[in-house]
């Protein structure tokens, strides 16, 4: 492999920075997909929607929901909650939501229809269509060096290529946008220092980075950027008019806002040089296209490269699933799944071709909901039974005994937990670590929803005046109680912040656009 020709490749390819209180709306409104051909009856009937969200909506686990529903010919589109915390408006099939990891099917595809177009082969090094000028086919046949056999372009769209979930050079300058300053130079340094071989087939290992890499190498083999090379060759094709990377004025308008996984304000996220690992925003409604065209319900031109997505590749160790390309399959079950998360959306979509329905999940919050609302539609559409979200049901507690709860809180000598308050949001932050919120389960205990932890705080379940005198943080398996030492700096926070941990087991990474089939959170 020339890995001169490689660097070269990378540096010729400037990539811009690209793309990350109950709330009203209970009611289920099916909106008709714009250019679909909707049947007269509801897929499924609004009233259990509505029943199956609103525990999700209620319990603040999410500001924002889209659902999308095909069954054949039917197409019917349902937004919950809101766009906004504090605006009264639904989200509907024309909202604009981050779909994180759902991009990765996205890039399968463009993967499939360049070896139709005979730009590449599934089988050829990713090295080679590297190291190729861009628009030039890759030498194949070439002598690879070194130890080990080549990264091909199908190990990448399996998570077969053994890279790492991430590159281990991300410095991000801003912890709520951590992918935006990862460019060509550091993704040049990544390839220069690892190399593109593997000592032997690894098996299943979900990476971001090799699909990100995926997306780059279809691009440079084009002769262009990863989202011109989308628009032109997915999104026009399919007529997805509200699905880029880039937002114009038109879809900024449309835009969802962002909440992190404590119903906070989150950032929108750029991924740069890695977009085809989860750079693409999109609607309920186009989404829907991209699954009717998967499933082979419309004619389109990418009706070859569709089909090559859904055969089995590989196996997927340690998960009860297939690998296609792009998509995860349970094969017990016959779906085609995928779900994402950037630091303040989620998504879900799940086909089954044989039966000619898929369902869509869009939300504008990063929580696992997204995932458990679209796995019960899914059996849902199998069984016919719905089965409920079972979330813990949130305590009303006023904000004098939430103001009661507020202090700094020493485990040991230099080790404090300052907990402050905000409305009626009560927040945790230990040192070097952001701050986090704790939702009431009662008027003393608490619980995070970032990791699997709860607070319960001492002296605050009395009829007391007081303030609480201790805490106790339960979690793996732990109890580490802690003593009140003084009253809470409501200026700021103390600590550094960062990706967010509470502790080192346990740890969410909020850095990753990830995907729910792998074990991930």
């Amino acid at each position: 492999m020339d890995m001169t020709a490689v660097l070269a490749s990378l540096r010729r390819l400037s990539l811009p920075a690209l793309l990350l209180a109950v709330l009203p709306g209970l009611t289920a409104e099916p909106v008709p997909a714009p250019g679909a051909d909707p049947g007269s009856r509801d897929v499924i009937p609004p009233a259990q929607l509505a029943s199956l969200v609103r525990p999700a909506i209620e319990g603040e686990w999410c500001v924002g929901v889209v659902i999308g529903l095909v069954d054949g010919d039917e197409v019917q589109v349902a937004g919950f909650g809101s766009i906004e915390q504090g605006v009264q408006r639904k989200p509907n099939g024309d909202t604009v939501f981050e779909i994180g990891s759902v991009t990765k099917v996205f890039t399968a595809l463009l993967l499939a229809d360049a070896v139709g177009r005979g730009e590449v082969e599934l089988a050829d090094a990713v090295g080679d269509v590297l190291a190729a000028p861009a628009g030039e086919a890759p030498a194949r046949g070439r002598e690879h060096k070194g130890r080990g056999q080549p990264i091909t372009l199908i190990d990448l769209a399996t998570h077969a290529s053994g890279l790492p979930r991430l590159p281990d050079n991300i410095k991000s300058s801003n912890p709520h946008d951590p992918y935006a300053d990862y460019d060509l130079a550091a993704l040049e340094s990544f390839v220069s220092d690892h190399g593109l071989m593997r000592k032997r087939k690894p098996g299943y290992a979900y990476s971001n980075l090799g699909v990100g890499l995926l997306g780059h190498a279809l691009a440079h083999r084009a002769g262009t950027r990863y989202e011109p090379l989308l628009i032109e060759r997915v999104c026009t094709p399919l007529d997805m008019v509200s699905t880029s990377i880039t937002l114009g004025k038109g879809l900024r308008q449309r835009l969802a806002a962002p909440y992190n996984v404590d119903a906070r304000p989150a950032s929108n996220w750029n991924l740069s040089v890695l977009a085809g690992a989860g750079g693409v925003r999109s609607t309920v409604n186009d989404m829907a296209r991209f699954a009717r065209a998967q499933m082979l319900l419309e004619k389109t031109p990418l009706a070859s490269a569709f089909k090559q997505l859904l055969p089995p590749r590989a196996d997927a160790p340690g998960t009860a699933l297939k690998m296609a390309l792009g998509w995860h399959i349970d094969l017990e079950r016959s779906v085609w799944r995928h779900s994402g998360q950037t630091g303040g959306y989620a998504s879900y979509i799940g086909i089954v071709p044989d039966r000619e329905q898929a369902v869509i999940v869009l939300c504008n919050t990063a929580s696992l909901v997204a995932d458990s609302i679209g796995t019960r539609l899914q059996d849902f559409l199998e069984t016919g039974e719905m089965e409920p979200l079972r979330l813990p049901e949130l305590a009303r507690v006023d904000e004098l005994q939430l103001e009661r709860c507020v202090g700094v809180y020493e485990l040991g000598p230099g080790y404090a937990m300052t907990v402050t308050r905000e409305g009626r949001q009560l927040l945790a932050q230990l040192p070097l670590q952001q701050r986090w919120r704790i939702f009431p389960l009662d008027r003393g205990e608490f619980l995070y929803r970032v990791v699997e932890a709860r607070v319960v705080f001492d002296g605050v379940d009395d009829a007391e005046d007081g303030p609480a005198t201790g805490l106790t943080l339960f979690q793996n398996g732990r109890e580490l109680a802690f003593h009140r030492v003084e009253d809470a700096d409501r200026e700021g926070e103390r600590g550094r912040p960062t990706w967010g941990t509470i502790s080192d087991e346990g740890r969410r990474d909020d850095d990753d656009p990830g995907d729910g089939e792998d074990g991930r959170r």
